[in-house]
């Protein structure tokens, strides 16, 4: 799991600040969060636009994204 692009870890961790999880999706250096609220967050390395934001920057915190 990258959360940010200079934290990485092997394995299952908890992130902070998120909690209310009912699912999760993993890629190549990033994370996407389904909550039980209904939002959506990513979290990860961002160099090709993989968390989703519009953009290809590395975020420094987590944000919900736009879900339909």
């Amino acid at each position: 799991l990258r959360i940010r692009n200079d934290i990485v870890h092997f394995g299952l961790v908890q992130v902070q600040g998120i909690a209310g999880v009912r699912e999760a999706a993993g890629g190549w250096d990033f994370t996407v969060i389904f909550k039980e609220d209904g939002t959506v967050w990513s979290v990860g390395a961002n160099n090709y636009g993989q968390l989703g934001d519009g953009t290809h920057l590395d975020p420094t915190f987590r944000t919900p994204l736009p879900w339909p």
